[in-house]
């Protein structure tokens, strides 16, 4: 299927949320930018101050030079606000999948969002800060019924710069992206060079945006179109769906997939429990189907509890998740 070439959504106020900072400039500057040129107010939400960076063109403390390069980038790009937090630079995947999700669907809703725009699942170059920051994103688009799209590679560019660079970009063909659009990348570029302690020479992002051109490639992570074959139904005050959730994602990984194939959904009230069927969070539907659904199962807005090889549980162990999976797609 070939991607749709055209627009982005008309949104009114767009939240971009990164890991480090430059990412909002080398990887989502030229949609920012496009998103501001359409009249729609852009927020940054960046979860680390980058201080493990193993580029260092500026001589000095990380921590602090990356804070001003990101306040110089944000200016350019036009962003109205940037928050920065300041989570541990390549070992975000530490931190509570529930605590970030919660500050990520706290800002959406003070900066009044109506979509979110994030890297790809694959973390483009796979970085796991980039994979965790997108994973909290959903999670919190899904909370708040947030359309959620994220920035992507094809993989002609990803495989060109990995042969020519012996870099470890991840791409995706053609059927699997949404939306192409055309871009200014003028505000980009010089977005990118306030970025003067990665903006190195040689860096590989200089031939990254050589190769895509005009052209920035976007795909959607929330209120998408793709089909899914694993469903989370949850609560959104559920204490345990985080746990779940990666637990799945880890699970799927170890089958070759990823959490593309998983599909977020908040059960808001009892009349929508009632229509799910559902029966306690968080609930996990395997090809639409509980692997662990007990012998009494009528529609509940509430908890639940599984029997697991520890006792009894508000989520299924992650050996629990991992077999029923595997069985399922044996």
């Amino acid at each position: 299927m070939k991607p749709q070439t055209g627009q982005l959504p008309a949104w009114t106020s767009v939240l971009a949320v990164v890991a480090h900072p430059d990412d909002e400039s080398f990887g989502l500057g030229a949609v920012l930018s496009t998103f501001v040129d359409n009249e729609a107010q852009a927020c940054l939400l960046c979860l680390t101050h980058g201080e493990a960076s193993t580029l260092h063109g500026v001589a000095g403390d990380l921590h602090r030079i990356r804070t001003g390069e990101l306040a110089a980038a944000a200016r350019i790009l036009g962003l109205r606000a940037v928050e920065l937090a300041d989570y541990p630079d390549g070992a975000l995947d530490g931190t509570s999948l529930r605590q970030l999700t919660s500050e990520i669907a706290d800002l959406s809703r003070r900066q009044s969002a109506t979509g979110m725009v994030v890297f790809d699942t694959t973390g483009i170059t796979g970085h796991p800060d980039h994979r965790w920051a997108t994973r909290a994103a959903v999670a919190a688009g899904a909370l708040l019924n947030l359309p959620v799209l994220a920035w992507t590679l094809p993989e002609q560019v990803a495989g060109t710069l990995n042969a020519e660079l012996g870099t470890s970009f991840r791409g995706r063909p053609a059927g699997q992206i949404d939306l192409v659009i055309d871009v200014d990348r003028s505000r980009q570029l010089r977005a990118g060079g306030s970025h003067g302690s990665q903006a190195v020479p040689g860096a590989p992002l200089w031939r990254r945006l050589e190769l895509l051109e005009g052209q920035e490639h976007l795909r959607w992570l929330h209120l998408g179109s793709r089909s899914f074959t694993v469903e989370l139904q949850f609560t959104a005050d559920c204490p345990n769906w985080q746990h779940t959730y990666a637990d799945l994602v880890h699970a799927l990984g170890a089958l070759g997939r990823g959490d593309d194939d998983l599909l977020l959904t908040v059960v808001r009230d009892h009349e929508q429990a009632q229509a799910l069927r559902f029966i306690g969070s968080p609930t996990v539907l395997i090809g639409g189907v509980d692997p662990f659904t007990p012998q009494s199962h009528e529609p509940a807005l509430a908890c639940r509890l599984y029997d697991t090889p520890s006792g009894r549980c508000g989520t299924p162990s992650p050996a629990q998740l991992a077999s029923a999976l595997h069985h399922c797609s044996a």
